[in-house]
């Protein structure tokens, strides 16, 4: 064995030990190497395949670069940085632009989708099956262990605000305060009752445009108060329309009796008058005065005729 200056020459193995007497690769260098170019021959030199680059910290070897994308607990990052291993049947060839968080086969994908010229969609994709829910969770300091579930997506549409399964679009447990309601004439039955609202404010200040028509709601339910309201005010109109129509009928009589108001308007009958008839002359007739050329006048118990009568 040669060695001389701190260089050492193994005659057996060939090997070459700069800085150490015992060198156990081909080149063994105890300090710092300085170069201006390593050149391999794509044989795995350096331990990283040809046209990829490798972070390591000399024991895990967790962070990859690959063909652009960032691995980070993958050899094979899929996106431009993935986070994880284990991608599985939630994975689609268009996640490419963003960002994936991989556990077992579950993933989710912040990123862009190309939908074409000029259009590049931003995409929240999650999940691998109907089970997987996203999920929106308030982690307070101190709080519960699990944190505090704001809102919850499911896979089939439904949202849940308050609630974790959520039976239909939307679903809130608590109160909802809105500008506006309107439907699209589909509904069939809608009911608002003290069994299923318990506390209802319907008004201008609550409510600036309200359309409820029949094509949009064939059925309201109101409570008993307000139904008895509208049964009374429509008994109300229903009285009134039989007074006109009976007072129609009596101008019609009145007009085939001859009798002429002034005024063609319906007024109420006039007062009677309360004084008692007069009593009837209990004299008789004496008939015409026997005397010639002496008119004896009108008698004094004329008959009153109606001046219309023939």
């Amino acid at each position: 064995m040669l060695s001389r200056d701190g260089l050492t020459v193994h005659p057996t193995s060939g090997n070459v030990g700069i800085g150490t007497t015992n060198p156990s690769t081909k080149l063994e260098v105890d300090g710092t190497v300085q170069a201006t170019r390593f050149e391999g021959d794509g044989s795995g030199l350096t331990g990283i395949s040809a046209g990829g680059t490798k972070w390591s910290d000399g024991s895990s070897n967790k962070i990859y670069y690959n063909a652009g994308n960032v691995g980070i607990g993958t050899t094979n990052p899929q996106s431009l940085l993935q986070v994880g291993d284990g991608l599985g049947g939630g994975n689609r060839p268009w996640m490419t632009t963003g960002l994936q968080v991989a556990w077992n086969s579950d993933t989710v994908f912040l990123g862009l989708k190309d939908e074409g010229a000029d259009r590049k969609d931003s995409v929240l994709a999650w999940g691998d099956n109907t089970n997987d829910a996203f999920r929106f969770i308030f982690a307070a300091s101190g709080g519960a262990a699990d944190g505090q579930e704001i809102m919850r997506l499911q896979p089939n549409g439904n949202v849940g605000i308050g609630t974790t399964n959520p039976s239909e679009k939307l679903e809130v447990a608590g109160t909802v305060k809105a500008t506006k309601f309107e439907g699209d004439s589909s509904v069939g039955n809608a009911e608002l009752a003290n069994n299923s609202v318990t506390n209802q404010k319907i008004a201008d200040k609550s409510v600036t445009n309200a359309k409820i028509a029949d094509k949009s709601i064939s059925m309201v339910k109101l409570d008993d108060v307000t139904k008895n309201a509208l049964n009374q005010a429509s008994q109300v109109q229903s009285l009134q329309g039989q007074i006109t129509n009976l007072q129609e009928r009596i101008l019609v009589i009145e007009r085939q009796l001859g009798i002429v108001i002034s005024d063609p308007d319906p007024v109420p009958d006039p007062v009677p008058d309360p004084r008692p008839d007069p009593v009837p002359d209990p004299r008789p007739d004496p008939g015409p005065d026997p005397r010639p050329g002496i008119d004896p006048g009108p008698s004094p118990n004329p008959e009153i005729r109606d001046p219309n009568s023939p």
